[in-house]
């Protein structure tokens, strides 16, 4: 456009219609190709984030039964990986109000009973009733996620193994801690920003609340003079979707990282945006 005027405007005006008109045909594109970005970039991120509390869920709804309770290795493996994977499924294709989400759930709570070690006789009876179902339940959820055929028949035949020794009266040996440890680690990051300390100061705490009235569309500027526009607010996972100039995602962070880059000053919302 400059180069135009500099070289083919004399007295003739009308060259600044002229290139006003494609100026802003091409200022236009680049507009349409940005939201189009971001759109993609909000679904996709969406999508992320919808998984994401689908896997804080089913977390809690698995710590709540095993917490406080000795679990043999495969049991803790068999439910914090495999069987979380399908209740996420689950609850993702069909809600929490569901039948199949319900029976998902109830599946843990039979397996875990069918694990303690029974001394009355109609207990026993009971469990040689509820265990073929259980394990045909078990593998039909394995054929669901795609869990891999073979660690799945080990797992099965673990349980088959413990099942047999709650019927003969013998407790399963406990998951060693360390190992314990490791593995409810594993799931609780699933569903949470890596590496974020869960301790948080009265003043993180304060910037997070004011976070949250921030208006889409605000931007920040960090260090170096990057500036990133927050496009999106999960308000579930206090999760914030950024993109740059083109629509393209940059991050997805958390409101608590947010607050401590503006307490350290590596960044800051740009008045007026």
């Amino acid at each position: 456009t400059v180069f135009r005027l500099l070289k083919e405007f004399k007295n003739d005006v009308r060259i600044f219609a002229e290139l006003l008109i494609e100026f802003n045909a091409y200022t236009h594109n680049i507009a349409r190709r940005q939201e189009l970005l971001e759109r993609r970039a909000l679904e996709k991120a969406q999508g992320e984030e919808k998984l994401r509390e689908a896997k804080l869920q089913v977390n809690r709804e698995v710590r709540s039964r095993t917490d406080n309770r000795d679990m043999p290795s495969a049991i803790l493996l068999l439910l914090l990986q495999p069987w979380s994977d399908y209740l996420s499924f689950t609850l993702l294709r069909y809600g929490d109000k569901s039948d199949s989400w319900k029976r998902a759930l109830q599946v843990i709570d039979d397996l875990l009973w069918t694990l303690e070690p029974k001394i009355k006789q109609a207990d026993k009876i009971k469990q040689m009733d509820v265990q073929s179902d259980l394990l045909a339940a078990l593998e039909r959820g394995f054929e669901t996620i795609g869990f891999d055929q073979s660690k799945g028949r080990k797992l099965l035949d673990a349980v088959t193994s413990l099942q047999r020794m709650a019927l003969l009266s013998r407790k399963a040996e406990p998951a060693p801690a360390p190992m314990r440890s490791k593995l409810e680690s594993l799931a609780e990051k699933a569903g949470n920003t890596a590496g974020e300390a869960k301790a948080i100061s009265p003043e993180e705490a304060k910037i997070v609340e004011s976070l949250k009235m921030v208006e889409f569309g605000t931007w920040f500027e960090f260090e170096g003079g990057k500036r990133l526009k927050v496009a999106w607010f999960n308000k579930k996972t206090e999760h914030y979707m950024l993109v740059d100039q083109q629509g393209r995602k940059v991050s997805l962070t958390s409101g608590l990282q947010l607050a401590r880059d503006m307490l350290a000053r590596r960044a800051k919302v740009i008045a007026g945006s």
